[in-house]
């Protein structure tokens, strides 16, 4: 992370943690190398609440898109199925075709929600 604060910082331990998730701006890709450069100075305090807005959708359409998988592989009598899916699978079937249609997958299950019949005729 090459950018971590606009105050100086007397230790760089304080204010990043090896596993700790946090809003950062992507400032340079090296594919060469492998190297990501990460800016947590660059982000503004109204930025904020939207990046987390969007993590917390993001995480919410995992978990229902993950445990559709664990459903196509295991019955409710816990058994297994003839046919099952990954999650790739799931993406490539209507993930990103849904996301790419309502802006996000969390906005098209959304719809799926309030108007079935429609996200039906629709896709």
């Amino acid at each position: 992370m090459s950018e971590l604060q606009r105050r100086r910082i007397r230790s760089v331990k304080r204010v990043i943690k090896e596993g700790r998730q946090g809003i950062v701006q992507v400032l340079r890709v090296n594919q060469r190398k492998g190297y990501i450069d990460l800016s947590k100075k660059r982000v503004t305090p109204d930025q904020r609440p939207a990046v987390e807005d969007r993590w917390n959708k993001s995480k919410a359409v995992h978990s229902i898109m993950r445990q559709i998988a664990y459903m196509s592989i295991h019955d409710k009598d816990k058994k297994k199925r003839d046919t099952s899916y990954s999650m790739l699978e799931l993406y490539k079937m209507f993930g990103w075709k849904i996301a790419t249609d309502y802006g996000s997958l969390y906005d098209g299950f959304k719809a799926c929600m309030n108007d079935f019949d429609n996200f039906v005729k629709k896709n």
